[in-house]
């Protein structure tokens, strides 16, 4: 049976999916008899009971996360996924999990004010899915990213900052020629690492080189092999640890040793910068601090602080052996 959607009633009664989510939601700016009206329609469809909201409505949290995060192998948001899980728990909320796929434009059904008490998006979503979230007035946070066009509150780490200290890092162990691998349009967060870098290189007089910066994917898939320029620098910023495992891996298939003629550098301090060889100099993360994090901004918009809030968490430099 298909599973009936918001906008599915919308379109029988004729009027908007905000003007359903707030009749659905007891919101304001509805007439009491259009309320009404899409109560017993959303009924008749089967959308839910509407006089016994489902048992769980008060302590059940909403998880949002792109499928292509979790289609990755060693996913470093699969893994945030279920340690934000575990701090739900503590609190004793249950979640369910909604996998976005790139085609989805509307929202699931559960996403309603009496099935949820908020809403955990991580990783980022596109603008219009992230509106509709909105116009359902769930309590939402972005962890990991945050959306310049509309003001919800989100929690991530300190993509500028952090990359402007460990460009100034490698600068300070007397490397002058660095470049940056990362497809800087792909996402908000390595557009922030990479103006880090750039503004470190400005900050010590070093004009950043166009030909070293590098792409590090194809769409949504992680490059192996990479189109590198005549000549290299003496050292990479790498977007994320993931980039630099298979950027390292590439440079010693064509020759190059680790960190002897080029120095790597990478962020998060994943897997990826343990199973590298030589081990990676990163930046770590706290994932705990930030989901924690995550969990008490949540709660605290559930309670009525509305006002947005955007919180950057500073990393720290993990020095291992990809550095001279």
């Amino acid at each position: 049976m298909k599973k009936v959607k918001m906008s599915d009633i919308a379109k029988v009664v004729g009027v908007s999916n905000v003007t359903v989510s707030k009749a659905l939601g007891n919101k304001e700016g509805v007439s009491e008899k259009m309320r009404q009206e899409i109560k017993k329609v959303a009924k008749e469809m089967g959308y839910y009971n509407i006089e016994q909201p489902h048992l769980s409505s008060k302590r059940l949290i909403g998880i949002f996360i792109s499928k292509e995060y979790i289609d990755q192998e060693h996913s470093f948001y699969w893994d945030f996924y279920k340690k934000i899980v575990a701090i739900i728990k503590e609190y004793q909320y249950n979640s369910i999990i909604e996998v976005v796929a790139s085609k989805d434009d509307e929202l699931p059904s559960f996403v309603d004010p009496q099935w949820i008490s908020g809403i955990f998006v991580i990783g980022g979503l596109p603008t219009f899915y992230l509106k509709q979230l909105q116009e359902t007035n769930v309590p939402i946070v972005i962890i990991d990213s945050q959306d310049s066009d509309l003001d919800i509150t989100s929690i991530q780490s300190d993509n500028y900052n952090d990359s402007y200290r460990m460009t100034d890092y490698l600068i300070k162990k007397g490397y002058q020629k660095i470049g940056f691998v990362g497809s800087i349009h792909a996402t908000v967060v390595i557009q922030d690492r990479y103006l880090g870098y750039c503004k470190a290189l400005f900050s010590n007089k070093i004009m950043p080189n166009e030909k070293w910066l590098i792409e590090d994917r194809d769409g949504l898939e992680f490059k192996k092999t990479f189109d590198l320029p005549d000549v290299l620098p003496e050292a990479f910023v790498c977007n994320c640890d993931q980039t630099a495992y298979y950027f390292m891996e590439y440079l010693k298939s064509q020759g190059y040793r680790i960190p002897e003629d080029i120095a790597i550098v990478g962020y998060y301090d994943y897997v990826y910068s343990k199973i590298c060889s030589p081990q990676l100099t990163t930046i770590h993360v706290d994932l705990e601090n930030m989901a924690r994090g995550a969990a008490r901004s949540l709660f605290l918009i559930h309670q009525g602080d509305v006002e947005p809030r955007h919180i950057l968490l500073k990393g720290e430099i993990v020095e291992r052996d990809s550095v001279k």
